[in-house]
């Protein structure tokens, strides 16, 4: 069965390059129609629900695989995607699979990698950043502010990146466990914390233990942080979910209903035992009313 592209929908695309996209993202044998049929409904709701706002500029930290879908899907310009779990090669991959003719340029350290191509007879960069997307400086690529900042539950980067968490990735380079962390607090060039917090410890009931509380570098990507960088008009996303976004009129957001991206994709993080077809994403229309 053939995706539909028109019967239920208003969109801007042609429907060969909406075929293709779908196909490179999800593969032509992994998922059944339906499935395939979410992904393309997901790509034209949000075409359509973003029409009228900005949408140039997209940020999108811990990333995971998931580029070349909001790339088209958002109409961006210029995508900024960061994510220090897999590297450039592979967050590449769609791109590769889709394969438009492009241009490619890294940088000298290998973190940075700048892809230019067309599509849809307009000039597409991306930007793939091999780091913590909290580490992530946007005045490096000339950019005070992007139009989307995009999140799709990251396994990290929603949460407060701290000194230790630095000390703990310089420290350890392979993945980090429960006895690499009383190592590192013993070691007399940790960070010094600033306070203590009472915390119950995992699987004893009624036990609590004193944990170092240690300066906050970056707030993380949860909810309303860091929703500042998003400009006038531009978009806010966070899990296609409306389930944290109760104050968005405070925070000068309006909620737009969206049809959700297909569960079975998610490579960013774990994903919902029961999918949700509808989602949604919040367009900044003020600024907001105080933070």
């Amino acid at each position: 069965m053939p995706i539909e592209t028109g019967s239920t929908i208003e969109h801007e695309i042609n429907p060969d390059l909406l075929k293709s996209v779908v196909n490179a993202i999800v593969g032509k044998n992994r998922l059944t129609n339906p499935e395939k049929q979410q992904v393309a409904d997901n790509i034209l709701s949000i075409r359509k629900a973003t029409k009228n706002g900005k949408h140039d500029t997209l940020f999108y930290p811990s990333c995971g695989f998931d580029i070349l879908r909001p790339l088209v899907a958002y109409d961006i310009s210029h995508l900024i995607a960061a994510d220090n779990c897999i590297g450039i090669e592979t967050m590449a991959e769609e791109i590769t699979r889709f394969n438009p003719q492009r241009e490619i340029i890294d940088s000298a350290d290998g973190n940075v990698r700048q892809i230019t191509f067309e599509l849809e007879g307009k000039k597409r960069q991306i930007t793939l950043v091999n780091n913590d997307a909290r580490l992530v400086n946007l005045h490096d690529f000339e950019i005070d502010q992007v139009d989307i900042l995009h999140t799709y539950l990251p396994m990290d980067a929603d949460q407060p990146l701290t000194e230790f968490d630095l000390f703990l990735k310089e420290k350890f380079d392979k993945g980090i466990y429960f006895d690499d962390i009383e190592i590192a607090e013993n070691d007399s060039d940790c960070p010094k914390p600033i306070d203590y917090r009472e915390s119950i410890a995992l699987f004893e009931d009624d036990i609590t233990t004193m944990i170092p509380v240690y300066q906050t570098i970056h707030p993380g990507f949860h909810g309303f942080n860091n929703s500042q960088i998003v400009s006038l008009g531009g978009f806010l996303i966070y899990n296609e979910s409306s389930d944290w976004m109760q104050n968005n009129e405070k925070y000068g957001f309006r909620q737009i209903e969206i049809s959700r991206r297909s569960e079975p994709t998610v490579s960013t993080s774990f994903h919902d035992s029961e999918p949700r077809k509808t989602g949604y994403i919040y367009q900044r229309v003020a600024p907001p009313q105080n933070y």
